[in-house]
């Protein structure tokens, strides 16, 4: 609205026209205009022309190029300029910035996604020009904050509010976090727009009555992550939906990212998820560098010296460039994927053992098997954890005794062979490809059997958030398919002549069996009310376990009722999961429910 320009211009012209004239001794500027005319950002380099300054348009094949572009701003002396982080990097490294750091621009602004530390250092460093990190989205008018990198040298900011308007970081119930502690970000004032036209729910998921601002008023849930210093800035921490689950593991992207542009050779990271087979999440670095290129196994363990292991991509694509849309934001869609069968090809099996293993290291990670060399490391093709299990377990049914710990510790064909032992026929069971037969116990299987008593006693539980939208047969649906994903949920011990687990059939397996649905509309909105339901139903759901009958699994769904999220708790014997299940049984439970709702097969 005419109102939310009005608001940014008078903003503007504190924080940057009156910063750029004071730069320049000069009352009237040379603004450059480089952005799209399609893309909100266009405004702020027009809202100069209010205030008698000159805007020098960028024709679209100048915009898009690095160098074209920073000859523009030194042809047409330049006072002042926004683009992209990504854009400007390259600006720099293409004449806008000169060997001893002279730029001929007074203040450069930046917005439009994350900036690289490494580029705010080099901004930081600057003698004669001043930087601001522009940060807002679209519903809030193009800028609601900013951030000088004078006030924050050492580290990225978007800084503090604009003229009038207002900012709060808040937790999953909107109460203020104090600072160092990470939160969502909101925005209000007037720069806020009304809505989404014609989206009503969209419009009310994301616009909330402000319960700190006046009576009557919104304010704007970005999906942002953020945290306030000490100093009364905001740091921005990463997008709420970046948090990604990998293993079971929350992960923020923006960590991963952090940890490899702490290298010296790198100019900026951006880390993504792939799936390369059903079930399957990997997270693929991409790093641009300053100067010459580090390789892709340097920066991979340079992220490990810091990360824990599920956190450390699978691969690093080492990239000239990024590439850019035409708005200077990052192409993700272009990114190349990573080419794992190029990391090896080396050494040829020499044995018996080490043509199995190269097989089976193959076939886990779902390349031809002269890809791999019997010298090359698991990891380097995308391995984890979670695929080194998958490898034990065929090893064993291709008669080969190995352990997860083996695996991780050994990461080679050639280092794992001698520690491969030979099974006899007894000991591996009569698993078929389809996951059905019958499994031999593992020896704390074995223990917890032997030890007697109830046996039902022994069981793990999980307990989680269900969506507003679930109904009772796209539950089952759901459940059907954790069933037929994860062959151990369908199993029953036998005790004689040995004991062992039989997997029937997916097939075979009746869902419905598992679940039982509590009506909790009651107490719903009583908090101890609900944890009195919830313990009340879990019991009664235990007692039903029984691994000698095939029940490993019990299921509560707790319906809040129509148009409210409920909760569903998931009993499973411990003789089915362990700790580490857990981090794919509820992922795959996510990943099913987002077919179902999608219209997929999950």
């Amino acid at each position: 609205t005419q109102r939310n320009i009005t608001s940014l211009f008078h903003s503007h012209r504190h924080d940057l026209h009156e910063t750029a004239r004071r730069r320049t001794g000069r009352r009237h500027l040379r603004v450059a205009h480089a952005w799209s005319f399609a893309f909100d950002a266009s405004w702020q380099p027009q809202l100069w022309l209010l205030d008698g300054h000159a805007v020098h348009i960028a024709d679209e094949e100048t915009r898009r190029d690095p160098e074209l572009l920073a000859a523009f701003v030194r042809t047409h002396a330049i006072d002042f300029i926004e683009v992209t982080p990504s854009l400007l990097a390259r600006m720099a490294d293409s004449g806008l910035v000169g060997p001893e750091g002279d730029c001929p621009l007074a203040l450069v602004g930046f917005g439009g996604e994350a900036v690289p530390p490494a580029l705010w250092s080099r901004l930081a460093a600057l003698p004669h020009t001043e930087a601001v990190n522009l940060y807002g989205p679209t519903e809030s008018t193009v800028d609601a904050l900013v951030g000088r990198v004078a006030d924050s040298p050492g580290e990225p900011v978007v800084g503090r509010p604009v003229h009038g308007s207002r900012a709060y970081v808040l937790d999953t119930a909107l109460r203020p976090v104090p600072p160092g502690v990470t939160g969502e970000l909101y925005l209000a004032g007037p720069g806020l727009a009304r809505g989404y036209l014609d989206r009503p729910a969209l419009t009310a998921e994301r616009f909330l009555a402000d319960p700190y601002g006046p009576a009557g008023e919104r304010m704007y849930r970005t999906g942002d992550l953020a945290r306030w210093t000490e100093e009364g800035l905001l740091r921005f921490a990463g997008r709420a939906d970046d948090q990604v689950k990998i293993r079971g593991y929350r992960v923020e992207l923006a960590e991963i990212e952090k940890a490899i542009d702490s290298h010296p050779a790198v100019a900026r990271t951006v880390v993504v998820t792939r799936e390369p087979r059903p079930g399957v999440h990997q997270l693929l670095a991409y790093a641009s560098p300053h100067g010459p290129a580090p390789e892709p196994a340097e920066l991979r363990a340079h992220a490990a010296a810091t990360l824990p292991e599920y956190m450390v991509p699978a691969a690093v694509v080492v990239l000239d460039r990024l590439p850019l849309l035409p708005n200077g934001k990052l192409d993700r869609a272009a990114l190349p994927a990573p080419d794992f069968t190029a990391a090896g090809g080396g050494r040829a099996p020499e044995n018996a053992t080490e043509r199995t293993l190269r097989a089976l290291f193959a076939e886990a990670l779902g390349l031809p098997a002269d890809a791999v060399g019997t010298d090359d490391d698991f990891f380097s093709f995308g391995g984890d954890s979670i695929i080194a299990m998958q490898v034990v377990a065929r090893a064993r049914a291709a008669g080969l005794r190995l352990t997860p710990r083996q695996l991780l510790q050994h990461r080679t064909v050639v280092a794992l062979a001698p520690l491969a032992r030979p099974l006899a026929p007894a000991e591996r069971g009569t698993t078929h490809d389809d996951g059905t037969g019958t499994v031999p116990l593992t020896p704390i299987m074995r223990s917890l059997v032997e030890r007697g008593g109830p046996l039902a006693a022994y069981h793990q539980a999980a307990l989680v958030r269900t969506p507003a939208d679930l109904t009772e047969d796209g539950l089952l649906t759901v459940l059907g398919a954790l069933a037929a994903r994860h062959d151990m949920l369908r199993a029953r011990l036998a005790r004689t002549p040995e004991p062992a687990l039989t997997v029937p059939a997916a097939g075979e397996c009746d869902v419905r069996d598992w679940l039982r649905r509590a009506d909790v509309r009651a107490e719903a909105d009583d908090p101890e009310a609900l944890r009195a339901a919830v313990a009340a139903h879990a019991e009664e759901a235990r007692a039903g376990l029984d691994p000698e009958a095939g029940a490993m699994v019990r299921a509560v769904w707790y319906d809040a009722g129509p148009g409210r999220a409920g909760r569903l708790l998931l009993l499973v014997h411990h003789l089915a999961v362990d700790g580490v299940s857990w981090r794919a049984l509820l992922p795959d439970l996510a990943a099913a429910w987002d077919a179902v709702r999608e219209g997929r097969a999950p």
